[in-house]
């Protein structure tokens, strides 16, 4: 069971954890199929030849989930991700090894709640930034 993490406990530039997973074609291939995104590029090697493309590459909405995935593993059961926004910046292919990472960049308060921002990133095994975003995290308080 994952941990709570409360926002009197977080602090700025503190770095969420990290983690990182190798893409494979099957995985690739799944989210194609759950997401219905089924374009070709995405599991047939010969039609992205064709078009120009070095191999099959993943769909950038897969790095940003790998995000929500972070940030649900960080906040704990009653943490809430309130915002999470991506720009995808380049393709990964089967073999890539991308790592998560995160930033606390600011703490406050807004309409009752407490709030933490963060910077995500997604890079893959040559440190080049594949996905980049920023979230928004609802923490409990220890006061209730």
């Amino acid at each position: 069971m994952r941990s709570q993490r409360f926002f009197e406990d977080v602090e700025v530039e503190s770095p969420l954890p990290s983690f990182t997973n190798e893409q494979s074609l099957k995985a690739i291939v799944r989210y194609a199929w759950g997401s219905n995104d089924l374009a070709d590029v995405h599991y047939d090697y010969k039609k992205a030849i064709d078009r120009g493309l070095p191999d099959v590459f993943g769909q950038g909405a897969m790095t940003a989930g790998f995000m929500g995935k972070s940030l649900a593993d960080w906040h704990g059961p009653n943490g809430f991700v309130r915002k999470l926004s991506a720009q995808y910046r380049a393709f990964t292919i089967p073999g890539d090894v991308l790592t998560t990472n995160g930033v606390v960049v600011r703490k406050y308060q807004e309409n009752g709640e407490d709030l933490v921002e963060c910077d995500m990133w997604v890079e893959n095994q040559d440190g080049k930034r594949v996905t980049v975003g920023k979230a928004i995290v609802s923490l409990p308080s220890k006061e209730g």
